[in-house]
C-alpha cells in the first residue's frame, strides 16, 4: 500500500519527507467506509502535501526577517493604514483567493492570529519597531496601525526585521532563538539555518 501511494503521488526524491508523512498518516488512519477505498482519499494526500510546503513560508525570509504572513500584513497596511479591520480583512481574503486559485498554500491562519502579528510588529519592547499602533490593542476594530520608517524599508527590501530586532519564538514545532544562536530562515523555500 505504501509503494502504491508513492507511486500515485510524486517525486520521490524531492518529495519524500512529505510522502513518508502522508503515507504514514494513510496507514494509521485508514478509510472507514467502503466508498472511501476508491483512489479519491489520495486527493487529500495531494492537499495535504500542499499544505506541508508552505511550511517553510512561516519561517523568517533571509531577506525581511518576516515570514510570509507577516510580510502580507505589511503590504496590507501599507495599502489600508490606519485601518487594521481591512488590514485583516483583506489579508484573510488574498489567502482564501490564492488557496482556492491553487496558487498558495493551504497554510490558513485566522483574525486573532493576524491580529498578534501587527501587535508583535509594533510591539514597543522592540528595538525598531516595523508598525506603529495606536488605540486599545485589545479588539482589533479599536486599533490603528501605521508603517514606521522602518517598516518602509523592510517593505523596500533595505532592512531585515529579525537581524534589528532578533527573534524568540516557536515555529512548526522549532524554537528559533537569536540570543542562543537557534534560527533558521526561509530562502526561495528551504530552510537554511542562519
Amino acid at each position: 500500500r505504501f509503494k502504491r501511494f508513492l507511486k500515485l503521488n510524486g517525486d520521490l526524491q524531492r518529495d519524500r519527507p512529505i510522502l513518508i508523512l502522508i503515507a504514514a498518516l494513510a496507514i494509521f488512519c485508514p478509510p472507514t467506509s467502503p466508498s472511501e477505498r476508491s483512489p479519491r482519499p489520495y486527493v487529500n494526500g495531494i492537499v495535504l502535501k500542499r499544505a506541508l510546503r508552505s511550511v517553510p513560508s512561516r519561517y523568517p525570509s533571509a531577506t525581511s526577517g518576516l515570514c510570509a504572513k507577516e510580510m502580507q500584513l505589511l503590504h496590507q497596511v501599507h495599502s489600508h493604514a490606519p485601518n487594521v479591520v481591512r488590514v485583516i480583512g483583506n489579508a484573510l481574503a488574498a489567502d482564501y483567493d490564492a488557496a482556492d486559485g491553487g496558487t498558495g498554500g493551504l497554510d490558513q491562519v485566522g483574525d486573532s492570529w493576524l491580529f498578534s502579528r501587527i501587535l508583535r510588529l509594533g510591539d514597543s519592547s522592540l528595538r525598531e519597531p516595523a508598525l506603529e499602533i495606536t488605540g486599545s490593542r485589545l479588539q482589533y476594530r479599536d486599533t490603528s496601525a501605521r508603517l514606521t520608517p522602518f517598516g518602509e524599508r523592510i517593505l523596500d527590501g533595505r532592512a531585515n526585521f529579525l537581524e534589528r530586532n532578533g527573534i524568540d519564538e516557536w515555529v512548526a514545532g522549532v524554537h528559533l532563538q537569536s540570543e542562543a544562536g537557534r534560527v533558521w530562515l526561509e530562502r526561495e523555500g528551504d530552510v537554511i539555518r542562519r
